[in-house]
């Protein structure tokens, strides 16, 4: 089964924004198979990616940046392991994603 993560700080923290990317790598022993994330910032500034790795440099650079973020981290049950199957998806406005 997938993992969704949802993160919003008020306020950076670097030992925080460290802990929650090391927390991620671990999860990403399991779940694997992808990773789609939304992030935005105060500014109104969206970013959104799907891919097959998330480095824990770029996970320190979007918590830096982004004041919220979405991040799905797929573990295929069921499925081919593609980037089709990796969470999230937009319509208009509006991110969708399931587990």
């Amino acid at each position: 089964m997938c993992v969704i993560l949802s993160l919003y700080q008020q306020q950076k923290d670097q030992s925080m924004s460290h802990k929650i990317a090391e927390t991620i790598q671990a999860l990403k022993t399991l779940h694997r198979d992808g990773v789609g994330i939304v992030a935005a910032n105060k500014k109104g500034e969206i970013y959104t990616n799907r891919a097959m790795k998330l480095s824990y440099a770029k996970t320190i650079e979007l918590l830096e940046k982004f004041t919220a973020l979405h991040i799905h981290l797929r573990q295929a049950t069921s499925g081919q392991v593609s980037l089709d199957n990796v969470h999230f998806w937009r319509r208009d406005d509006w991110f969708f994603a399931h587990n």
